[in-house]
């Protein structure tokens, strides 16, 4: 149950640049750095070789736009 956690809860995920650190721990240090209290109130989640939808949804109105 905890690696279902680790990998789908936002808090329990590690910083993808420092391993060591969760984004919990991290949002914690900065609060306590800062503080101020600090929420995360939205995020994106991507998987390697996916794409946007929004980048995707707008590079294909680009190409089917005429040229002026």
């Amino acid at each position: 149950m905890e690696k279902f956690y680790e990998e789908n809860c936002l808090y329990e995920q590690h910083f993808i640049k420092d391993e060591s650190v969760t984004i919990g721990e991290m949002v914690n240090n900065a609060i306590a750095k800062l503080g101020e209290n600090i929420t995360i109130r939205r995020f994106s989640r991507f998987k390697v070789g996916e794409v946007a939808a929004g980048a995707a949804g707008a590079a294909g109105a680009a190409e089917a736009a005429p040229a002026a």
